[in-house]
């Protein structure tokens, strides 16, 4: 018997903390998402940028076409996943754009230089890849949830626009991509493929397939699915031309798939807080909460059994291990005291997590957990000291 598998009663002894991931929960997120590839005919991506946990890939490649990559590490562990790769880079570096091409299926370049410069490579390669250029529809949404995220913001580095593309004859490319959204619906999708439609149709009309890009909020309750197959339908009947429509979303794979369970060390009493601190770190393990620090709305998650201070009369400052003045989490309100040994589980906690986790003050990278379909619950990757040295150099 594998020495990491785990019953379910002795899940509680794993020791914290660690990111467990649950097979059902994305299996019913792909189930949903391939409703919309047989209704609507579009073919979906995992974008590995949001969730690259490998041990999950023999059940999303039963579901999804392929992976979309970011650069060269990304590539490689999408050839993991035995299905089509997309490998898409603001620039390709020269050193490691051979073994992309060798790896890719698809090969997004982000700007008209860095095409003419890596075209006659190859075509010299005698390999088969489909080309394409990522394009900037122009379109922001001001009520979106993160402006840091926003990939068509102003002097954004990211896509080619309409008035860059004159007077390009684009040959070789087969494709467009374009990527507007970031946790959002179908009408700002709706917004964003009419200006993209708008921008570039005479662009689209020689083309073989197109990229829809990633921030679709598929699987979230709310959003209207119907919507999305509609937009994908017209747009495949406009343009008869295009063979294939990808979309890449990436927490719509994992969303409410995943918990990040940390555990209470000690707390700190101020006149009116009281600080608990944690072994985890939001400066190592959940990096969005100060990334989104300043947004409108930051990005704090959510702990299980947590409410409002009207709901529930003890109010924590949930804090994380490291020695960074600003290593908080969020406030929370319990409706039991806290005590030191206590496990705080985090909620949702899959997507931009585990690809972001970093080993700032030596800290230690969680352990990676998952409960397979049939209820058993492995250890898939423990951390220790030579990872951090390793890091280190």
């Amino acid at each position: 018997m594998d020495k990491r598998r785990i019953s379910r009663a002795d899940a509680n002894i794993i020791e914290t903390p660690y990111f467990l991931i649950e097979e059902s929960s994305i299996e019913s997120n792909l189930k949903i998402l391939d409703k919309i590839q047989q209704e609507s005919g579009c073919k979906i991506l995992l974008a590995l940028k949001a969730f690259a946990m490998s041990s999950t890939f023999p059940l999303i490649s039963e579901y999804l076409h392929g992976v979309c990559a970011s650069g060269l590490n990304e590539t490689l562990l999408g050839k993991e996943f035995g299905k089509e790769v997309h490998t898409y880079s603001p620039a390709f570096k020269e050193s490691e754009f051979n073994k992309i091409l060798e790896h890719s299926d698809y090969i997004i370049f982000n700007t008209i230089e860095q095409y003419k410069r890596f075209k006659q490579k190859i075509n010299n390669s005698g390999k088969e890849v489909k080309l394409g250029l990522r394009v900037n529809p122009e379109t922001s949404f001001p009520k979106a949830k993160f402006e840091i995220y926003n990939p068509c913001s102003q002097n954004s580095r990211l896509g080619i626009t309409s008035d860059s593309l004159k007077g390009q004859t684009l040959e070789g490319i087969t494709g467009l991509h374009f990527h507007a959204l970031c946790e959002q619906g179908s009408s700002e999708l709706e917004t964003a493929l009419q200006s993209f439609e708008e921008k570039f149709y005479k662009q689209i009309k020689k083309m073989e397939w197109v990229n829809f890009g990633g921030g679709h909020n598929i699987t979230r309750e709310d959003y209207d699915r119907t919507k999305l197959i509609d937009l994908i339908k017209n747009f495949r009947r406009k343009f008869p031309n295009i063979k294939d429509v990808y979309i890449e979303p990436g927490e719509a794979v994992v969303l409410n798939s995943g918990i990040f369970i940390a555990s209470v060390l000690d707390f700190v009493y101020k006149k009116d807080k009281t600080i608990a601190i944690t072994d985890a770190s939001a400066e190592a393990h959940l990096i969005d909460v100060l990334i989104t620090k300043h947004e409108p709305k930051q990005w704090i998650p959510e702990i299980l059994g947590s409410g409002t201070t009207e709901e529930h009369k003890y109010n924590y400052i949930i804090s994380g291990l490291s020695c960074a003045a600003g290593d908080i989490i969020g406030e929370y309100a319990f409706k039991h005291p806290l005590k030191r040994g206590d496990r705080l589980a985090f909620k949702d906690a899959a997507h931009y997590t585990i690809v972001k986790m970093n080993m700032f003050n030596g800290i230690n990278l969680p352990t990676l957990v998952i409960k397979r379909k049939n209820g058993d619950i492995k250890i898939v990757r423990q951390f220790d000291f030579e990872d951090y040295k390793r890091l280190m150099g």
